[in-house]
């Protein structure tokens, strides 16, 4: 999938378990949604092979969540996805979504979780740090 086809994808998951997006890419395609691009987007899995954290939020607004308590995001088939570190941003309408990566070997698996999840629940963190 090229960037110009990621950014005209409106569907609500995005599986990509062999990208060959850049960092700059997905840099280009979070600030895209960040300016309210792929409304119907939930939830984003890429797995990149060269992957540069850094890159990938530069000059991307966020805050750092880390230490907290797992969180658990249900996506649309009911699978759990937990994590207790994240980079949360915020949308230009406001929504949330948190920004999360592993790595495993040699590639690293980058997720953005937009809430509320598929279950309806709400962003469970104190979001005051934008006020």
């Amino acid at each position: 999938m090229s960037i110009h086809n990621l950014m005209e994808v409106d569907c609500g998951l995005l599986f990509i378990a062999k990208s060959r997006l850049t960092n700059e890419d997905v840099n280009l395609f979070l600030n895209q949604w960040m300016n309210g691009g792929n409304p119907k987007l939930r939830r984003l899995y890429l797995r990149l092979k060269h992957f540069i954290l850094g890159t990938i939020l530069n000059g991307i607004e966020g805050i750092w969540r880390d230490d907290h308590d797992w969180i658990t995001y249900t996506s649309f088939d009911n699978l759990k996805c937990q994590f207790n570190s994240s980079f949360e941003i915020r949308r230009n309408d406001g929504t949330i979504a948190s920004i999360v990566s592993t790595g495993r070997f040699e590639q690293q698996d980058f997720s953005v979780y937009i809430w509320p999840d598929y279950k309806g629940v709400p962003y469970p963190l104190n979001t005051n740090d934008y006020e």
